[in-house]
Parts: C-alpha cells; sequence; structure tokens
C-alpha cells in the first residue's frame, strides 16, 4: 500500500514538473514568436523607412541638381545684363567725351590768341585789320552742332547720366556763345572778354565752387583755358565713378541741376 502511495506521490510529483517545464517552454515560444513578429515587423518598417528616405533623398537630389542649374541661368542673365549694361556706358560715356574733344578741337584759332590778352588788351586786339579780316570766326564756326555725334548724342543719356550730360551741355553753351559774343561785338564795335558777359559767367558759377569761380575772377589770362581743365577734369573723375559703379546718384542730380540751372539763365536771343 504503501509502496503505491510513494509511486503516485512520485508519478505525480513528475507529472507537475513535466507541465511546469511544458508551459516554461510554451511561454518562451510564444515570447521567441512575439519577438520574431516584432522584429519582422519593425524590420519591414524599417526597410519601408529607409525606401521613403531614399526616394526623398533622390526628390532633393533633383532638386538641388534643378535649382542650381535655374541658379546658374539667372546668374548668367544678370551677368548677361549686367555686362551689356556696362558696355552701353562705357560706349556712351566714350562718345560724349568725343563729342567734347570735337567741340574743344572745332574752336577757333582766334580763342587761343585771346586767352593770352588781358581784358585791357583784348578790345585793341581785336581792331587790328588783320585779325578782322582774317582771324575772326563765323558762322559756320558751329555747324559742326548739327552733325554727328551731336545730333544723337542725347539718345544716349540714359547710359552716361544727367551729370556727365549737363557738364557736356555746359562745355558747349560756353564755347558756343564765346562765339557768338566776339561776332556780336565786333559787328557793333564793342568789345569785351567772353567771361565778362553775364550768361556765361552764370554757366562758369555753377560748375564751380566758391573759391574756384574767385580763382577764375582774379585770372588775368587764361580763362578759357581754366574752365576747359576744369571741366574736362570734372568730367573724367565723373565717368569713372559711373563705371565703377560709385556714383553718388543724389549728388550727381543736385550738382546737373545747379548746371542746368545756369544754362536755362541764358538770353533767348542768343543762339543756343
Amino acid at each position: 500500500m504503501l509502496d503505491t502511495i510513494i509511486t503516485a506521490l512520485v508519478s505525480s510529483g513528475l507529472t507537475v514538473a513535466i507541465a511546469a517545464l511544458i508551459g516554461w517552454l510554451i511561454r518562451n515560444a510564444l515570447l521567441e514568436s512575439v519577438r520574431g513578429r516584432i522584429k519582422l515587423g519593425n524590420d519591414k518598417r524599417l526597410e519601408e523607412l529607409k525606401a521613403e528616405l531614399t526616394s526623398e533623398l533622390e526628390v532633393l537630389k533633383a532638386d538641388r541638381v534643378r535649382d542650381t542649374a535655374l541658379l546658374g541661368l539667372v546668374h548668367k542673365s544678370v551677368s548677361d545684363s549686367l555686362s551689356h549694361a556696362q558696355e552701353a556706358r562705357v560706349s556712351a560715356i566714350s562718345d560724349l567725351w568725343n563729342a567734347l574733344l570735337t567741340i574743344r578741337s572745332s574752336m577757333p584759332p582766334i580763342f587761343f590768341m585771346l586767352d593770352c590778352v588781358t581784358e585791357d588788351e583784348y578790345a585793341g586786339y581785336l581792331a587790328r585789320d588783320k585779325v578782322r579780316q582774317y582771324e575772326l570766326p563765323n558762322k559756320d564756326d558751329t555747324k559742326f552742332l548739327s552733325a554727328e555725334p551731336f545730333k544723337s548724342i542725347e539718345k544716349q543719356r540714359l547710359f552716361f547720366g544727367e551729370y556727365l550730360w549737363s557738364v557736356y551741355n555746359a562745355f558747349m553753351v560756353i564755347h558756343v556763345r564765346a562765339i557768338f559774343i566776339l561776332l556780336k561785338e565786333v559787328g557793333d564795335g564793342k568789345s569785351k572778354p567772353w567771361y565778362l558777359d553775364e550768361p556765361c559767367r552764370g554757366v562758369v558759377k555753377s560748375l564751380l565752387t566758391p573759391d574756384e569761380f574767385a580763382r577764375f575772377e582774379s585770372m588775368q589770362i587764361g580763362q578759357m583755358a581754366f574752365i576747359r581743365a576744369h571741366i574736362e577734369r570734372k568730367f573724367l573723375a565723373h565717368a569713372t565713378r559711373v563705371l565703377n559703379g560709385e556714383e553718388n546718384s543724389a549728388e550727381a542730380m543736385r550738382l546737373a541741376a545747379q548746371i542746368n540751372a545756369g544754362i536755362a539763365a541764358m538770353p533767348s536771343a542768343s543762339p543756343l
């Protein structure tokens, strides 16, 4: 009987142990299965994310290539525009400078002599028969202004700017007015230098600082050479600033308005 009980107990103990082992194995199997499914899901999601990121990266790369190409086109377009504008500025300023030099070289030779004559000597020099017969200018001395480049030079005003135009215009006005005064005064028997003419003085004053104008007024000879050199120096200095992109537009417009006001004060009877 005892043996039967012991055997039953032993048998019962083994069954519990086996059941516990089976339970443990089943639990571990389930955990591994869950872990496997989770890992499989994670791996699949990671692959999906990797594929999405790769796709987005390719899109970004394509966008970058496109944007770089567009920026290149924009840069080229802007560079070409700036290059063409700069070429137009250089051409316009060069044409205006050549026009200014043409005015200077077309000045009647007598003015080189008159620039070496004092105010007191002026009337006596012009009274000489040889001077009156051979050296005085005539109306043909200003006809060149109706030819090129003078006829079309203003069309380039947009490129060389208002200040250079006003300086050039003042240069032309002074020279033509000086010829007109000389012809008029010799004709009516009154002779005085161009620099004593109030309209001419107004234009000269608009070009100079107070100190420069005081120096101009104190000069005994060389007034034409002085104002020519001053205008040419101003022209070249400002042209350099324009070409280098250093022009102060507000200041240039102020100075241009000042010069244009002096030119506008010329009498209507003047042939200008």
